[in-house]
């Protein structure tokens, strides 16, 4: 189970990685792979954080969202729009990271 202490680390990783693939794509490789592997890392850490917050809380609010728009994020790679996806999800992660920083 991930705690926020580790998770946050996680999730700022995955957006490293997520920003490695877009100059990889920008390069005209594909990354399609690479980047459902990250996308399906940072639902896994957040359904992970879900299932220790208390329903109805803010920070549990924020996670419910963050996870509904990352898996759009994950149709929009599967469905060919890698550009699409792959900013939006960078998008995602940082709005979590955002909110959790204001939280503190």
């Amino acid at each position: 189970m991930e705690t926020k202490e580790k998770s946050i680390p996680a999730l700022q990783q995955i957006l490293h990685n997520l920003r490695d693939l877009e100059e990889q794509r920008l390069q005209h490789r594909d990354v399609t792979f690479s980047l459902l592997t990250q996308l399906h890392e940072a639902s896994s850490i957040f359904q992970e954080l879900l299932a220790r917050e208390k329903p109805g809380e803010q920070t549990s609010t924020v996670i419910n969202y963050c996870l509904m728009k990352l898996e759009m994020a994950i149709k929009q790679v599967e469905f060919g729009n890698v550009g699409d996806g792959l900013s939006f999800s960078e998008s995602v992660i940082l709005y979590f990271l955002h909110q959790t920083s204001a939280t503190k």
